[in-house]
């Protein structure tokens, strides 16, 4: 093989790299954070729900995302977007009752708003006709859009329930999560991830 033929090949292989470099650099203006998880916590008593209709129960924590965000060099302001990832969300019996399962709940639906509101809050995930007594089950996302939340700050969770006949008269403690994607803008300089 001759030094011509080998630098030849070389410039072919390089090639590629060379113009997927100039690609990124002249069209991508952002990029997606890691995914991240957001989870809270409610407790209840099976007993205190009534049936028939949706309960509302407040999350026990808060979360913000602002915090991870700003570890990895960026802003608030840098975010351009973020959304829930399909798929990631799932309620959870934390502690079950002895016998309590998902089968305890005709429908959940899970809603979003700034730490302390008085509002309903924006729907973002629903969970219906739940059967047998597993402890988790996978929720439906309803608004994907999260952009507004993760500006805003602090965000709680309402938790609606509307149990079923097999719904025990105990304490229910219950998780719920998903993931989170966040767009910044790659105008700042890209940090460790």
């Amino acid at each position: 093989m001759t030094a011509s033929s080998i630098l030849r090949r070389f410039a072919l292989l390089a090639l590629p790299l060379l113009v997927t470099a100039c690609d990124s650099a002249d069209t991508d203006d952002s990029f997606f954070l890691p995914a991240q998880r957001v989870e809270f916590d409610f407790v209840f008593e099976g007993g205190s729900l009534d049936p028939g209709v949706l309960n509302d129960v407040i999350s026990e924590n808060a979360e913000s995302l602002i915090g991870y965000i700003e570890n990895r060099g960026f802003s608030v302001d840098d975010v351009i977007g973020a959304t829930i990832r399909d798929g990631s969300a799932e309620f959870r019996i934390a502690q079950p009752p002895f016998g309590a399962g998902v089968n305890g709940f005709e429908r959940v639906e899970v809603r979003i708003r700034t730490e302390g509101a008085t509002t309903a809050g924006t729907p973002v995930a629903i969970g219906t006709g739940f059967t047998g007594t597993s402890d988790t089950a996978d929720l439906e996302i309803r608004a994907n859009d999260f952009t507004t939340t993760v500006q805003v700050g602090a965000f709680e969770a309402i938790l609606q329930v509307e149990p079923s006949d097999d719904i025990l008269d105990e304490t229910y403690r219950v998780e719920v999560g998903f993931d989170v994607l966040i767009e910044v803008e790659s105008g700042a300089a890209r940090p460790a991830l």
